[in-house]
């Protein structure tokens, strides 16, 4: 990839989070049993392993089994998935759930106090309210969005954890996991690792890239930073060490109607999209956290880099439509931007 114009300045331009040693390749390529590299597509997105170390084919694939499981559960879009099950039951009766499951929206409403509702799992019908507007070319009227409102309350989600049962206690509510399941997953994954004695991996799912320790070879895991408006330009990076980096953004996952773009972030206090911050990029040392202050951050802005500053071990970065840069305290120092 090339390097940008200006390169070593912090300015001007919405970046995307890529590993520049994440090389997909096919499914277990390297027969050692010392190293294991696998990808597969979970989570509507690229789901990656690498792992080196004795044992590390065995490890792999149960981390990678892992990931599966947690993609069948909490699928939407799937007839069988638990979370379906969940949201089919909504004002009906509570649903058992897997242990891993149960967990991961027991995380999701936890991250919904922390950001104050910023971040709300159960925000799946306006998810579904936008879907449907873009499939049909339109926009959603304030009073749909008002309705639908009325079903987005993560406080309302009744837990059970003697029975590791859910109840969502009215109908049409309906949990969305996907600001939080891969970053659940890739925590999942490399915590599977760490238990089988792996000392150097990296576990990436979309913009979600965990590390543990280094690499083999004792060079630092290298996750480089582009400019979405121009894919082949990098601009910096940053070199995880037991921690991950985590990017979200609206200038993907989109679409236009009357000339405007609406990304598919959703702030589910208006229950529109947000579109003043094209991307943020978090680093941190909990997989599933990173995921969701991505989220939150851009639809907060710079409100939560208060939050950020408040939190240990964690620093963002903020880009807004216009291009401006907004840094946490402390992430200066965590960025690089000399490549080579």
């Amino acid at each position: 990839m090339k390097k940008c114009a200006n390169f070593p300045r912090l300015i001007s331009k919405s970046f995307l989070l890529i590993s520049l040693s994440f090389l997909l390749t096919a499914c277990n390529s390297n027969p050692s049993k010392d190293m294991y590299q696998e990808t597969d597509f979970l989570f509507d997105t690229e789901v990656f392993i690498e792992a080196h170390g004795p044992g590390a084919q065995e490890a792999g694939l149960i981390a990678m089994g892992k990931m599966r499981a947690l993609d069948r559960a909490c699928n939407i879009y799937s007839p069988d998935s638990e979370v379906t099950a969940l949201n089919q039951a909504a004002g009906e009766k509570p649903v058992p759930l897997s242990s891993d499951t149960f967990h991961l929206i027991q995380r999701s409403l936890e991250a919904g106090k922390l950001t104050n509702g910023i971040f709300d799992p159960t925000i799946g019908p306006l998810v579904k309210l936008w879907q449907e507007a873009k499939s049909k070319e339109t926009l959603p009227t304030s009073e749909e969005i008002q309705k639908v409102l009325t079903l987005v309350d993560y406080k309302k989600v009744i837990l059970n954890p003697d029975l590791k049962t859910a109840f969502l206690p009215t109908v049409g509510m309906s949990i969305d996991l996907g600001g939080i399941a891969k970053g659940y997953a890739v925590e999942q994954g490399i915590n599977s690792l760490k238990q089988a004695g792996i000392s150097s991996a990296m576990v990436v799912a979309g913009g979600n890239i965990g590390t543990i320790n280094t690499k083999p070879d004792g060079t630092p895991w290298r996750v480089g930073i582009k400019d979405p408006q121009k894919p082949d330009c990098i601009i910096g990076y940053m070199e995880p060490r037991n921690q991950v980096v985590d990017t979200s953004g609206n200038y993907e996952r989109f679409f236009t109607q009357e000339g405007k773009k609406y990304g598919h972030v959703l702030n589910p206090r208006t229950g529109r999209p947000t579109d003043r911050f094209a991307s943020c990029t978090i680093l941190t040392d909990s997989p599933t956290m990173a995921d969701v202050l991505s989220t939150t951050l851009l639809i907060l802005g710079t409100e939560g880099l208060i939050l950020i500053n408040d939190l240990p071990n964690t620093q963002a970065l903020l880009i807004d439509s216009d291009g401006l840069q907004f840094m946490s305290d402390g992430l200066k120092g965590f960025i690089k931007f000399t490549l080579f």
